[in-house]
């Protein structure tokens, strides 16, 4: 239990860490109008990947709920989620942006929403470690 409470910490804490930089970075693009290069390429490689990060979060869904650290691997779980999410949302946003370079911003856009996504669930898992150390 003590593991796993550890486990959460850090997951939560590289979480919220990671959602800082994502939505500063974006917030950065946004305000300096950096516009993404385009490349077919890229929105290959990220679906590729995509569904990459797809199968191994259903992996990890699927062995969370067979394991004693039911809770940390499902937390890596919908890590691997949100990073196919992410790939796919930059896949959108190249696709749009190749088609129409007005719409430059979306990428700047999805990366917030991604940010805030991934921030609320960091919080979320030390709402969980308090919750565990509440109940002992």
């Amino acid at each position: 239990l003590e593991r796993e409470k550890k486990t959460l910490k850090i997951l939560g804490l590289l979480f919220i860490v990671s959602s800082i930089v994502i939505i500063f970075d974006s917030i950065n693009n946004l305000v300096f109008f950096i516009r993404p290069k385009r490349s077919i390429g890229f929105i290959v490689i990220n679906i590729i990947v995509g569904f990459g990060f797809v199968s191994i979060g259903a992996y990890k869904y699927y062995l969370s709920r067979k394991s004693v650290l039911g809770k940390s691997l499902l937390s890596d779980s919908i890590n691997s989620i949100i990073a196919a999410l992410g790939c796919f949302l930059m896949c959108l946003s190249m696709a749009l942006y190749i088609l129409d370079r007005k719409i430059w911003f979306l990428d700047p856009a999805f990366g917030i929403a991604m940010g805030l996504c991934i921030f609320v669930y960091g919080t979320h898992m030390f709402y969980q470690v308090y919750r565990m150390n509440k109940q002992n």
